[in-house]
């Protein structure tokens, strides 16, 4: 008994010890919201969205609704599963520093703040082509932050990891 007192103690703690823990969760949460949309996208035969919103540091997973916008576009709604969570905030220490989307710059763009980055899954399982070139100020490599790119496969909706920034 006292041992299992120490390990619900001393294991959380090691968790934040271990270098790159909270990049590696992040990683991992985001490619399970992102096989989440591409599975609900074929299960459903709707549009899907994985939104990104950077003020609060949250992606989530949202389904084209039946309703539509004064212009006619299509809204999105959180999907609603009652056994997943369909959203994830990611810590301080992840800083998206571009998001590509059809080679196309959305965060870096001059004298425009963007607060919402996203793309979208297709009823047949396609995703838009998307690179996220993010730093882990947590995980310092030489003095720098760690650089990370995750580079979208538009068939398989899996992301590719490399080390150093991508570009379209």
């Amino acid at each position: 008994m006292l041992i299992g007192l120490l390990a619900t103690i001393v294991v959380p703690n090691l968790q934040n010890v271990i270098p790159g823990y909270k990049r590696k969760e992040f990683l991992s949460r985001l490619t399970g919201l992102v096989r989440l949309s591409w599975q609900q996208a074929l299960i459903t035969q709707r549009a899907h969205r994985v939104l990104f919103d950077l003020e609060k540091r949250i992606v989530q997973v949202e389904i084209e609704s039946e309703k539509k916008d004064k212009k006619a576009k299509p809204l999105f709604e959180p999907i609603k599963i009652s056994y997943l969570n369909s959203t994830y905030q990611w810590t301080e220490n992840i800083e998206i520093k571009q998001f590509f989307v059809e080679g196309k710059e959305l965060i870096a763009r001059p004298g425009i703040k963007t607060e919402q980055v996203w793309f979208y899954i297709a009823p047949d399982g396609l995703a838009q082509e998307v690179i996220i070139n993010f730093v882990d100020t947590a995980q310092l490599d030489a003095g720098r932050p760690t650089t990370i790119s995750l580079v979208l496969n538009p068939f398989s909706a899996q992301f590719r990891e490399y080390d150093t920034f991508q570009k379209p």
